[in-house]
């Protein structure tokens, strides 16, 4: 018969200290060790803590998934059948040799200095909220910032802050079209629209405003800057007097 009596294979966990510069954490073992001695059977002690536990981060071909791993995050550990110094500290495939002898910590074997944490095993009490059944989904706890992939192939993007895109260049494109419902949009810059516009309520401007096509505007259009069209600007533009006593004279620009 085996005795692994001293061998950690998995443990529950949680988390105390974690160090994002290292991805690194300091761990407690959620689980008493039973020992027996000569005054007690059964007793219970604490198996105390376990520091400089690597933690797993969704990772591969140059890019991650993190999450901010908080202290009370529980977690299980998992320990290596083999020493991994080498291959923690030094990111190397080989333990190697030390004055002709093996690295000393190749001989370990499911041992507490080799464990590393798997982050995202909740407890019951700890279950997640509003899971969705059917949607892939990255979002909080309280589903106030979430991010679906839903299962009819729409997108959603939530959040009760402030959804911000930043970039040299953001592209939309639309086979069909493209709604915005808000109650204002401000616009930090020209506005250029190639093709037709239509304008419902008024349209208020300090900056220029561009169309290569039709606008139209169903209530006030206000500018405080020029009024160009077809090379013609509002500000100097007359309009011959054709009927009074005035006929066939050249009437001066509005005010």
């Amino acid at each position: 018969m085996n005795n692994f009596d001293g061998y950690y294979f998995n443990m529950p966990g949680r988390i105390v200290e974690f160090f994002p510069e290292t991805q690194t954490a300091t761990v407690r073992m959620c689980v008493e060790r039973i020992f027996d001695s000569s005054k007690d059977l059964g007793s219970l002690r604490s198996r105390g803590l376990i520091e400089g536990v690597p933690v797993h981060v969704l990772s591969g071909g140059g890019w991650s998934l993190t999450m901010p791993i908080a202290v009370g995050d529980t977690c299980i550990i998992f320990f290596s059948q083999v020493g991994y110094d080498h291959w923690l500290y030094e990111d190397k495939d080989e333990a190697g040799t030390s004055g002709g002898q093996p690295m000393f910590w190749a001989s370990r074997m499911f041992d507490l200095q080799d464990g590393y944490a798997l982050v995202g095993l909740n407890t019951i009490p700890r279950a997640i909220t509003g899971y969705s059944a059917e949607d892939a989904q990255w979002r909080n706890s309280d589903s106030t910032q979430v991010i679906s992939l839903n299962k009819d192939k729409s997108i959603d993007v939530s959040s009760d802050i402030l959804v911000r895109v930043t970039a040299p260049n953001v592209e939309v494109v639309a086979e069909i079209e493209v709604i915005v419902t808000t109650p204002k949009m401000t616009l930090s810059g020209e506005l250029v629209v190639e093709g037709g516009g239509s304008f419902v309520g008024d349209v208020t401007s300090q900056s220029s405003i561009g169309a290569n096509g039709d606008m139209n505007a169903g209530g006030e259009v206000v500018a405080t800057g020029e009024v160009t069209g077809k090379g013609t600007k509002l500000s100097t533009h007359k309009h011959p007097i054709t009927s009074g006593s005035s006929a066939g004279q050249t009437g001066e620009p509005l005010s």
